[in-house]
């Protein structure tokens, strides 16, 4: 009887710290904008609404803008005039000076010239100032997207007025239209396998995205200890459809 012969296979381990792990995570939105105005006013005309898609530039509300109107033309006026009055005021400090230079008048008289002067160029100073508070105020009559933009709420109806007392209240809220983020509350251990910019996979149903990690928790949550916030930014596209909330799924390699 021939003796058999043994053949040892080597066993290969993989260690589970070195396989993709997925975490539960919730959708967020990457920019959220609660846009107001400093500028009290009736609401004319509301152009978008919740979900609508928006450019950067676009025109989301308009308030009352007449008063703004009003008060930029009497600015505009007030300028002008003090303008040519320190145009004026220039051209008299020049003709006095050169009749000083000349012994024709006294230094006192050169004095009160040389202080008209700088009057006119103060007052002057003034209205170019409330000029452009003026037109900053018809300005502030529109909300507009400063980025391409979802708009997430619209606070204030046509018609209803935008009274702000002590501090401008929210009318629109808008997210970034580009970007989302992924959000996952995951123990230290897990929080070690990530590090900030680390490439990583998003996944919400059938979708696939490439994302980057752009939070990393340093302090477990009061209400969770022990649980620390791993947040991921990514490009979904344009009419995507996601929407903040949604469930999602963080690939760690």
């Amino acid at each position: 009887m021939k003796p058999l012969a043994w053949f040892f296979l080597p066993l290969f381990f993989i260690p589970g710290t070195l396989l993709a792990q997925e975490l539960e995570a919730r959708l967020q939105w990457a920019e959220r904008l609660s846009m107001a105005t400093s500028v009290s006013g009736y609401v004319t005309h509301i152009a978008v609404q919740a979900g609508d898609a928006v450019k950067q530039g676009d025109v989301l509300m308009q308030l009352d803008s007449r008063g703004a109107e009003a008060q930029l033309m009497r600015a505009e006026a007030q300028e002008h005039r003090l303008r040519l009055a320190y145009e004026e005021a220039q051209r008299e400090f020049e003709r006095t000076e050169e009749m000083y230079d000349r012994t024709l008048i006294s230094r006192r008289e050169l004095s009160l010239s040389e202080i008209a002067l700088s009057m006119a160029r103060a007052e002057h100073q003034q209205a170019r100032a409330e000029l452009l508070q003026a037109r900053l105020e018809l300005e502030y009559t529109q909300l507009i997207a400063p980025w391409d933009a979802r708009v997430i709420d619209v606070l204030i109806p046509a018609g209803a007025l935008n009274y702000n007392r002590l501090q401008a209240e929210p009318l629109i809220i808008i997210a970034d239209a580009q970007r989302m983020l992924a959000r996952a509350l995951v123990t230290h251990t897990q929080l070690a396998r990530a590090s900030q910019n680390h490439s990583v996979l998003v996944r919400i149903g059938q979708q696939q995205y490439d994302a980057q990690v752009s939070h990393i928790g340093q302090e477990s949550l009061p209400d969770q200890p022990g649980l620390y916030a791993l947040e991921v930014s990514f490009e979904p596209g344009s009419d995507h459809g996601l929407l903040a909330g949604m469930e999602a799924r963080i690939v760690l390699p």
